[in-house]
């Protein structure tokens, strides 16, 4: 497995400064690019592709925990959902069922009267259903600032309890991640 931090060239941390990271992509982008001499086809797709692992919070951290506890890695799937978590899903998934059924509603609808009569519904689901992704996009700010807990654990040289912070990160990021892209595409259905 490539180590997209050593592919860049940046030290291995759960929190990396987004202009550092893009420098990093450019100056070993440059270096590799197929159109420069000496650029090599195969360098410069692993640098791209070490960018797309790094860009992202939830990508970094993952990969982050795979190099550096390979056998962990695996196992975040068994952090059991915390009482928050919970809470914020129960408030999810009813919303997205009521988008569901208004999606149908709508594609049923044969006339634009119809259409017309079932806008004052689009718009409370769209609110509500925005609402909840205003939460999930907040809960999401708190996960990345725990990124800096993870960093100052590894820095302590405390290995087992940094690797049981990235476990548990990982999972709520995996959680999150996938509440807000169900979300996304529930917008999308509105639309």
């Amino acid at each position: 497995m490539m180590d997209a931090f050593e592919r860049l060239g940046l030290e291995r941390r759960a929190v990396l400064d987004e202009e550092v990271l893009k420098a990093a992509w450019i100056e070993q982008g440059r270096a590799v690019h197929p159109d420069q001499a000496g650029g090599d086809a195969m360098l410069s797709a692993e640098v791209n592709a070490a960018y797309e692992v790094l860009r992202e919070p939830e990508t970094r951290l993952k990969h982050l925990l795979e190099v550096e506890f390979p056998e962990a890695s695996a196992v975040w799937a068994t952090v059991p959902m915390e009482e928050e978590l919970m809470q914020v899903f129960m408030k999810l998934g009813p919303v997205l069922q009521r988008v569901e059924v208004f999606a149908k509603k709508k594609a049923a609808a044969t006339s634009a009267l119809a259409e017309a009569l079932l806008m004052g519904e689009q718009m409370r689901v769209q609110e509500e259903l925005e609402e909840r992704m205003e939460e999930l996009g907040a809960l999401r700010e708190g996960l990345e600032a725990g990124l800096v807990e993870v960093d100052d654990l590894r820095a302590e040289g405390d290995a087992g309890r940094a690797m049981e912070a990235m476990r548990v990160l990982r999972a709520k990021f995996a959680y999150v991640g996938k509440w807000q892209r169900q979300g996304r595409e529930a917008l999308m259905k509105l639309i």
